[in-house]
């Protein structure tokens, strides 16, 4: 499974797995990336949705939400 693919399932429970997120980063990362420890002290006080909102827009993610504000669906 590949990282879109991955996010999207997460997306759809509505969860941010550490895990995920610390792929994420190394992927992304240009040069000596921070070590697990460290980048979990520091993204637990990161915006959630603020994470969702950045990576929706990254991986091209489409949402489909009741009339209430509550996400049905992402894909």
């Amino acid at each position: 499974m590949n990282l879109k693919e991955e996010y999207i399932k997460l997306r759809n429970e509505n969860k941010l797995n550490i895990d995920f997120l610390y792929k994420y980063y190394l992927n992304k990362a240009e040069k000596d990336p921070v070590n697990f420890t460290t980048f979990m002290s520091v993204i637990q006080f990161a915006n959630t949705e603020a994470i969702f909102e950045t990576l929706d827009l990254e991986f091209g993610v489409t949402r489909v939400y009741d009339s209430n504000g509550k996400l049905l669906l992402a894909y």
